[in-house]
């Protein structure tokens, strides 16, 4: 932990001291992942989530189309029904526990609260057979959920509030399930709120905000009611499948189902009759799971959001070679110290570690900062006789620096001196190296050795004073030394 410490100090410095380094980098990558990520969410939202509810892989549509929201016979693919349409499929469809039906298209409708509001608000409702909530598996989140005694044309109306408009539009208020709202200037009872996070089964910008059972769609459109119809096809059908059953025969047998109501049932015209018949036989149904819900969006936009995606995903692979390119160039940059680290007996898998965690915080995360490879530490750190960076390494028995010092590692009886031209120097481990520059010494007593300005009558240009560097730490020391 001490190392990591010191290696994430010695990376700060590195990055303060390239700004320009340091934020290129940054924007490159930001732009990369900041344009993927978005893009990603909006794919995940509209293309991978599925439906808040339980067991979405067993929901099954009956119908596989987007189309919205009133279907005569124009499309051969059938995904809308009527409500006596509907009926007939979830009888045909036994491998169904339970079918439901819900409205393709919520409308607006003026809605004002009996107890609170002075003027109606205009707010979406959505017709939905009575086990609609029992077939997504969903509760309340307050009160309780429509059920099939509720969807009678002989029950008392009621109603589901979204638990989005409940907070946005109602503030929250303690009080709401039991109180009486006025739709379309019909008294309804709100029964209770739906849990947070389900905006209804179908993926829209502008989901419902109520919930109203099917039958009371003749009390609040009157003489236009779709139910009074069969002609109109206006519902979407989800059905539950029940455990070890399967939807392969399913179409099969639903598609003749479909066919006999349009030519027996369905209340065509007569004078279009004769029209109409000869294309009853290419008529069908097909079936789409429906966990992730009823996404036309995914139909309208899917193809465009994949390309964007692609798009996205070489943006940020080009941002990559670019964040590799300026680490190389960085890394060459650097090559005369990593030959000193090296020199100064550095592994290669320590200054691996060096330049990825350097490069850490770089890639965004701001909490690894490079690495030293054992050499901690600037002028300031060594003391007021060293006038440049120190490269030290506890594992070597000498250090060079730049030009100017002299770093030499004696014994008593011996002293070792070398001069380092540049950002060069030598270090050598215990019994490496060529045996005619091995110190002899024992490792621990290094001395850097500093110009002193020069003493006239010296036996050469200057002298130096010395310290001692004992366990990473500096010591005065009174040996003596000589300047090159």
């Amino acid at each position: 932990m001490q190392t990591l410490l010191q290696d994430l100090r010695y990376a700060l410095r590195q990055l303060r001291r390239a700004p320009t380094f340091t934020l290129t980098a940054l924007l490159t990558l930001a732009i990369g992942i900041g344009a993927t990520t978005a893009i990603f969410t909006l794919t995940q939202a509209i293309m991978l989530r599925s439906l808040p509810v339980a067991d979405p892989a067993q929901l099954y549509r009956i119908g596989d189309t987007g189309e919205c929201c009133i279907e005569g016979w124009e499309d051969d693919d059938w995904s809308l029904f009527s409500y006596q349409l509907y009926q007939r499929l979830a009888a045909a469809a036994p491998e169904f526990e339970e079918t439901t039906a819900f409205q393709a298209a919520p409308g607006i409708y003026s809605i004002r609260q009996e107890a609170k509001d002075r003027e109606a608000r205009p707010l979406r409702a959505e017709y939905v057979s009575g086990n609609y909530f029992h077939v997504f598996g969903l509760g309340a989140f307050a009160g309780r959920v429509i059920n099939n005694s509720d969807d009678q044309q002989s029950a008392a109306p009621v109603a589901m509030i979204s638990y989005r408009t409940w907070q946005q539009a109602y503030g929250s208020s303690p009080g709401i399930v039991g109180s009486t709202f006025f739709v379309q200037g019909q008294p309804v009872t709100l029964i209770g709120i739906t849990p947070p996070g389900f905006f209804g089964e179908t993926l829209r910008s502008d989901p419902p905000d109520f919930w109203l059972p099917l039958q009371q769609e003749i009390l609040f459109d009157g003489q236009n009611a779709y139910m009074r119809t069969n002609q109109r096809q206006w519902l979407y059908a989800i059905g539950r499948l029940k455990p070890g059953a399967s939807v392969q025969a399913l179409p099969a047998r639903l598609t003749p189902v479909l066919q006999r109501w349009l030519r027996d049932e369905d209340e065509m015209p007569a004078e279009f009759k004769p029209q109409i018949d000869s294309t009853i036989p290419q008529k069908f149904i097909r079936l789409a799971p429906a966990g992730e819900g009823v996404t036309s969006l995914r139909e309208d936009y899917g193809a465009s959001l994949r390309i964007l995606l692609m798009v996205c995903g070489t943006l940020l692979l080009i941002a990559c070679a670019n964040l590799a390119n300026l680490l190389l160039a960085r890394g060459a940059a650097r090559r005369a110290q990593t030959a000193v680290r090296l020199a100064l007996g550095a592994g290669r898998t320590r200054l691996i570690r060096q330049q990825m965690t350097e490069a850490m915080p770089t890639v965004g995360a701001r909490r690894h900062r490079g690495i030293g490879s054992g050499i901690p530490g600037s002028a300031s750190d060594a003391g007021p006789g060293i006038s440049q960076r120190l490269l030290y390494s506890h594992q070597c028995d000498t250090v060079a620096v730049g030009s100017g010092i002299c770093v030499c590692a004696f014994t008593p009886d011996r002293c070792d001196v070398w001069r380092s031209a540049g950002v060069a120097g030598f270090a050598f481990r215990s019994g490496r190296g060529p045996a005619r520059s091995r110190p002899r010494h024992s490792r621990g007593s290094i001395v850097a050795a500093k110009d002193t300005g020069g003493q006239p009558g010296g036996a050469f240009p200057g002298s130096v004073s010395l310290r001692r560097i004992a366990d990473g730490k500096l010591a005065e020391s009174g040996e003596s030394g000589l300047w090159f």
